[in-house]
């Protein structure tokens, strides 16, 4: 088994995670005749809304077979150019007005999800906003609101006044190739847009409504489910051992690497002595999320090293207290992806105080076992929706 050569921080992982509320109904992506008929064909704006849309499209494919657009073959195109080294990769620019076409041949007629690897360019430091439209048309209401976020992390370190009290560094972008679907930005759809491409030709235009924005890497394809944790334990058992026997680790919430938001940033909580380090007198920044924290797509995310390849408990710190009888939901992403099914939806219920939650099987309690593909990893959580 391979043996990192340096140890950092990391878990069993108790995140001092303050999570939140947002009034945001769910639906999933999937919705029957019954379900659609019920809904109206418009939403307050005139436009078709979603649900609508995949009724009218009910019947067709849903490919698993991905289609690449080659994205420096532009066929039409106001406010772009193509930038030769854009942190180490050939780009498009997409300035923050004008709108950027590509045709796109599709072997099989059928329901897509759009993939995109984008870079955030430096401009007013608000979420980048597009405008989709397929073959001329806007297909329906949420796709002129696509919202990509940018970086962010700490300007410097953790600071204090001559009184010890704990000064909170500002918010500084820190741009880097990020990946992302076309996801609704408001919450209501659980799974990634997916918009009808006919066999033959089609376009794909990209609008845009603010900031400008680099781009690699554009791709018609449908998110694959992550496997089940019984699936993943199968498999991956034969490749990895048990993590070292005793090892425990704690990563302090307000130590995150990187968010999604400036808003983000870590603060501090007096009120309870569950939280390190606390003081009732003087301010020490204890954790990160809070009232924040609330916004569907908004994610925090930490740096981690483990001491070998293996499998990890990860246990969170956590406290939901803004809304009794509401639960708040996280999505967990392993380098990027959400390594199993069980914890693309994890519930966290209201709280008055801080509890330790591992993640585990609902039914058994048994906790599971998370798998470090490599010796240094990415932890991030992803607000997905509150009900």
């Amino acid at each position: 088994m391979k043996k990192c050569t340096k140890i950092k921080q990391v878990i069993l992982v108790a995140l001092a995670t303050v999570l939140t509320y947002s009034m945001l109904p769910v639906f999933a992506a999937d919705t029957t005749e019954e379900t659609a008929a019920e809904l109206p064909a418009l939403s307050t704006a005139g436009r078709k809304i979603y649900e609508v849309y995949l009724n009218e499209h009910a019947g067709a494919a849903q490919p698993q077979a991905s289609v690449d657009v080659d994205v420096f073959s532009l066929n039409e195109s106001i406010n772009t150019e193509i930038e030769e080294d854009v942190d180490g990769s050939r780009a498009v620019i997409a300035g923050e007005d004008g709108f950027v076409e590509w045709k796109v041949d599709v072997a099989e007629e059928g329901l897509y999800g759009i993939y995109i690897e984008y870079y955030p360019l430096e401009s007013r430091g608000v979420d980048i906003e597009r405008r989709v439209q397929i073959n001329g048309e806007m297909p329906f209401a949420g796709a002129d609101t696509i919202m990509l976020s940018r970086v962010w992390k700490d300007s410097a370190e953790l600071k204090q006044d001559n009184r010890g009290n704990d000064i909170r560094p500002s918010q500084m972008e820190a741009p880097r190739w990020e990946s992302s679907y076309f996801e609704d930005t408001m919450g209501y759809v659980t799974e990634p847009y997916q918009f009808f491409f006919k066999q033959g030709e089609n376009t794909i235009r990209l609008e845009a409504v603010n900031e400008p924005v680099a781009i690699r890497k554009v791709v018609l394809q449908n998110k694959k489910r992550p496997p089940s944790y019984a699936a993943l334990i199968q498999e991956a058992s034969a490749k990895f051992g048990n993590a070292p026997e005793g090892y425990v680790n704690v990563i302090e919430g307000e130590s995150a690497a990187y968010r999604s938001s400036p808003t983000l940033f870590a603060t501090y909580d007096r009120s309870s002595p569950g939280t390190e380090p606390y003081s009732v007198e003087l301010t020490k920044i204890n954790m990160t999320g809070g009232l924040q924290w609330r916004i569907a797509g908004q994610w925090i995310e930490w740096d981690m090293e483990v001491p070998a390849d293996g499998f990890y408990n990860i246990t969170l710190k956590n406290r939901q207290n803004y809304n009794r009888g509401n639960v708040s939901v996280r999505k967990l992403f392993i380098d990027g992806e959400t390594p199993f099914l069980e914890v693309d939806e994890i519930d966290l219920r209201f709280t008055s105080d801080w509890n330790m939650l591992t993640l585990s099987d609902a039914e058994s309690g048994e906790p599971f076992l998370g798998a470090s593909i490599r010796c240094g990893w990415k932890l991030r959580l992803a607000e997905w929706a509150s009900f």
